[in-house]
């Protein structure tokens, strides 16, 4: 198989925690993502580097949208620890640039918060490749940007249509339209 770099992958999840003694982890998704996609390879990023692993034969597992991997050459929990933190990645070839920006046209009409003040609503997901951001307008029609990245949300409330932010200082004023 050809190397893989890492401008090549796409960050679709991290190991949260082990799950039972026999190596199996549970992930949780990026937000970018509403769905594990179907796929027998996936690669785990240690100390900064993309290392390959194959998905056991049924070694996935669903329960609601939360997901439990088995992957080959882990076989213990002591293993799994090891490996817990780390981020699971992608080959962009795996996807099609629409493929991953439909997944998140859901958010269309989603409150928006930083922290627990209100910023506005999402009107539109502008479709940057490893970037996308959100377009949002507050209460009185000013519009401004988003980055939809994992490392400024805390949570995204489905039942609720909201998505919380943690941002940096100054970064809804860089970013109005």
């Amino acid at each position: 198989m050809k190397g893989v770099s890492d401008t090549q992958l796409i960050y679709l999840a991290r190991f949260i925690k082990t799950h039972g003694y026999k190596g199996e982890l549970t992930l949780k998704l990026n937000p970018e993502f509403i769905k594990l996609p179907k796929t027998e390879l996936l690669f785990v990023e240690i100390d900064g580097i993309a290392v390959p692993f194959f998905i056991a034969q049924n070694g996935i597992k669903q329960k609601g949208k939360n997901y439990t991997l088995k992957l080959d050459g882990i076989g213990s929990d002591t293993r799994a620890e090891e490996i817990k933190n780390c981020p699971i990645l992608l080959p962009k070839s795996y996807f099609s640039d629409e493929q991953i920006f439909d997944e998140l046209s859901y958010l269309n009409g989603f409150l928006t918060y930083d922290k627990d003040t209100e910023l506005g609503a999402v009107i539109n997901v502008q479709r940057i490749p490893n970037n996308p951001l959100l377009e949002v307008r507050n209460i009185s029609g000013t519009t401004f940007l988003i980055p939809f990245n994992a490392h400024f949300i805390t949570t995204i409330d489905k039942q609720n249509k909201a998505i919380y932010f943690n941002l940096p200082e100054g970064l809804i004023e860089l970013n109005r339209k």
